[in-house]
């Protein structure tokens, strides 16, 4: 009786071999591809979405220095513009405002910060033009040429809680080149910014 032995799988060739092989890792290496940009984009639609987020909240919080009381004796008669400001950098002027706060306005007005556009002020205020804003920014009042009528208010970047529910803004009121600031300390409140706290400084 003849015996039967299993049949052996037949082994694909070398060549066959390398040849799964390089599709295996052209697949692969176009599969990372397409997930580093997925990841790429996702990255950059968060930052673009967070800085409009934190835009926006500026925007607010300086809609409620305004809202409450337009014709306040402080903001009478201004044109306002957007120029980074720590309010003075003396610590006691920060006594009692949450630490978290008071950290991440320092940060938002250290000497990288830039203007921003106060669209949110638009029809709320007299604004400086963005071309002054950038001008006043680079080379200080002396290169912005203010109606007589007006004094210039310029308005800090602003700084927020984790939460982004409590902030810290300074104010500058100009008539020539000094005049008193106040650092704001606000909360939300739903959609509003309520003020808590108002601090004068006099800066000379």
């Amino acid at each position: 009786m003849r015996s039967t032995r299993p049949l052996a799988a037949a082994r694909p060739a070398s060549g066959e071999l390398n040849r799964l092989y390089d599709m295996t890792k052209g697949q692969t290496q176009s599969l990372v591809t397409i997930l580093l940009i997925v990841l790429g984009t996702t990255g950059l639609a968060w930052v673009a979405y967070s800085q409009h987020r934190l835009r926006s909240e500026e925007g607010l919080v300086y809609l409620g220095l305004f809202q409450p009381n337009p014709d306040k004796v402080e903001f009478r008669n201004v044109i306002a513009f957007s120029r980074p400001s720590v309010c003075d950098s003396s610590e006691p002027h920060y006594l009692g405002f949450p630490q978290d706060v008071v950290s991440e306005f320092l940060e938002a007005n250290d000497k990288e910060a830039k203007p921003i556009r106060l669209v949110a002020l638009e029809g709320e205020v007299p604004i400086v033009s963005w071309e002054d804003t950038k001008r006043l920014h680079g080379d200080g009042l002396a290169a912005f040429f203010r109606p007589q009528e007006h004094r210039l208010l310029s308005l800090s970047r602003v700084g927020f809680n984790g939460a982004m529910n409590e902030a810290i803004v300074c104010v500058e009121i100009s008539e020539d080149s000094s005049g008193p600031a106040v650092l704001y300390y606000l909360k939300k409140r739903v959609d509003a910014w309520d003020i808590v706290e108002a601090r004068k400084i006099w800066i000379s």
